[in-house]
C-alpha cells in the first residue's frame, strides 16, 4: 500500500495557518487583557483636576533624565500628613540620592555601606515605629531588585509592623501583567487609608 504524500504547497498552507492562528490567539488576548484592565481597574481612578488637587510634574532627584517623579497634593488640606511640595524639599526628602558620591564596591554590603545608605533606605530605617505599610514588588523588576522587597518584609515582621506585602510573580518595576494583584493591591490600600487616614 503506498503511502499518501502531503505535497509543499498543501505543507504551506498548514504552516501559514498555524502562523495566522498564534498571531490572532495572541491579537485577542491582549485585547482582552486591555479590556480586563481598564473595565476592573476603573473603580481605583481619580480623573485629576485642580478641584481635586494640584500637580507638581518632574521634580528632579538627580542628574539623569529618568530621575523625576510627579508629586500629586490634594486640594482638602484637613490632614498633615497628605503631602507636600517643592518648596520642602519633598524630592530630596523621599528621593534622596549618593549623587556626586562615587560608592566603592569594596564597602557593599558593610557597616559603612549601611552607613551611607541609611538616609534613603526603607529596610536600614524598619523598626517598631515604622508606619503601617502597604507594598507591591514586581518578580521581574531590574530597577528595584525584588530580592530587596524580600528583605524589607522581614525586617517590617521582625520588628512587628503592620504592613502587607504584595508579589506581582509576571511583572517587571510597572507591575503590568498581574490583574488578579493589581486589584488586591488596590484594596489593600483603600482598606489602609481607611483603618489609618480615614474622612472624617
Amino acid at each position: 500500500m503506498k503511502k499518501k504524500r502531503v505535497n509543499g504547497n498543501g505543507r504551506g498552507k498548514f504552516v501559514a495557518l498555524c502562523i495566522l492562528g498564534f498571531f490572532a490567539s495572541a491579537l485577542v488576548s491582549i485585547i482582552c487583557k486591555n479590556v480586563f484592565s481598564s473595565f476592573t481597574l476603573r473603580k481605583y481612578s481619580v480623573k485629576w483636576s485642580d478641584n481635586v488637587g494640584k500637580k507638581y510634574a518632574d521634580i528632579s532627584y538627580g542628574t539623569g533624565d529618568a530621575n523625576k517623579f510627579d508629586l500629586y497634593v490634594p486640594s482638602d488640606k484637613t490632614k498633615k500628613s497628605y503631602g507636600t511640595d517643592k518648596s520642602d524639599e519633598v524630592a530630596a526628602y523621599l528621593f534622596g540620592t549618593m549623587r556626586g558620591k562615587e560608592i566603592d564596591p569594596a564597602i557593599l554590603g558593610t557597616e559603612k555601606y549601611d552607613e551611607l545608605m541609611k538616609p534613603i533606605s526603607a529596610l536600614l530605617n524598619v523598626d517598631e515605629n515604622t508606619v503601617p505599610t502597604v507594598m507591591a514588588y514586581g518578580k521581574y523588576d531590574k530597577v528595584q531588585p525584588y530580592e530587596a522587597s524580600i528583605r524589607l518584609d522581614q525586617a517590617l515582621t521582625e520588628a512587628g509592623v503592620d504592613h502587607e506585602y504584595i508579589v506581582f510573580e509576571h511583572s517587571g518595576h510597572g507591575l503590568q501583567n498581574d490583574d488578579k494583584e493589581m486589584i488586591q493591591y488596590n484594596e489593600a490600600v483603600l482598606d489602609y487609608l481607611n483603618r489609618y487616614m480615614p474622612i472624617e
